[in-house]
């Protein structure tokens, strides 16, 4: 897309997001999420939903906040 001059939106990074989280890719799912950030695009609730939902799934929160 990028080669193409095409302009991700947060469809597209959202949708990427889910992906990942499907195949339990967690590190390239935050990292999409934190690129929807940095390239300027704002996210929709479903993008901190689709995260916040696979966090809890995964138990990604406990190794985080139990040291």
């Amino acid at each position: 897309m990028i080669r193409q001059v095409v302009e991700p939106n947060v469809v597209t990074y959202t949708s990427l997001m889910d992906g990942y989280f499907l195949v339990k890719e967690v590190n390239k799912a935050t990292y999409v999420f934190n690129t929807i950030a940095r390239s300027g695009v704002i996210p929709y609730v479903q993008s901190y939903n689709i995260t916040l939902t696979n966090y809890v799934r995964i138990k990604w929160w406990m190794k985080h906040f139990d040291e």
